[in-house]
């Protein structure tokens, strides 16, 4: 069911003359060989497409962020299955997964090829080979300074996926931890939430709180 979905998408996406791309967890849960029910893709005309295969399907159509520019739309094909359409970000793949987050998001390969079952990724910043060594790395740039979440996000991925953050990461983290305070309570306790759900929640809130994170979110934990 999933491939004759994928290549509806396909043949949509022609339509629009817009490449499309799967990215980011979809490829890293495969590449781990973990069970994924949902599909983020990347395109040119995330809401028209997201828009035009929700009704041709007659399934459900979530608004996820309606930023311009930065639009993703959600469609529920079934309670276990559904596909993430963002825009694509700058004028290139390659450009777009510059900002994401972390190595181990930051891979991608066209719709067409991943139909096809090919394991050559576009993969800029070695996030294959950091999600085969179970490390977490930030990319470069500003990364944690235009959304301050993703250093909590870090500790997530290493709750859930039981991977390592690797040390000028946790370096980032220490000197930027204040900056969480910028993030809305929502945000934060959506990341928590999910971390405290898995299994191996301990060493990541134990780092957390090496790191300073944990002091600038609550920070009445260590008044003496």
């Amino acid at each position: 069911m999933i491939e004759k979905q994928l290549q509806n998408i396909s043949q949509l996406s022609k339509a629009y003359q817009s490449e499309l791309y799967i990215v980011g967890g979809t490829l890293r849960d495969l590449i781990l060989g973990r069970q994924y029910s949902d599909f983020d893709f990347a395109v040119k005309g995330a809401s028209i497409l997201a828009k035009q295969y929700a009704h041709a399907t007659k399934s459900a159509l979530i608004p996820l962020d309606t930023t311009p520019g930065r639009e993703t739309f959600r469609v529920v094909i079934k309670k276990d299955l559904y596909f993430d359409f963002s825009e694509l970000q700058g004028n290139s793949i390659e450009v777009d997964l510059s900002r994401r987050d972390f190595s181990i998001n930051a891979l991608a390969v066209s719709l067409p090829n991943f139909i096809k079952g090919t394991k050559k990724y576009i993969d800029p910043h070695n996030g294959e080979s950091d999600i085969k060594n179970k490390v977490i790395r930030v990319l470069p740039g500003s990364i944690f300074s235009k959304d301050p979440l993703r250093m909590l996000r870090a500790f997530r991925f290493m709750s859930v996926l039981e991977f390592q953050i690797e040390s000028n990461t946790l370096k980032k983290i220490k000197t930027l931890s204040p900056k969480i305070n910028q993030v809305s309570p929502e945000r934060i306790w959506n990341e928590l939430n999910l971390l405290l759900n898995s299994k191996k929640a301990s060493p990541s809130i134990q780092a957390m709180g090496d790191s300073g994170l944990l002091k600038s979110i609550f920070p009445e934990l260590y008044i003496k």
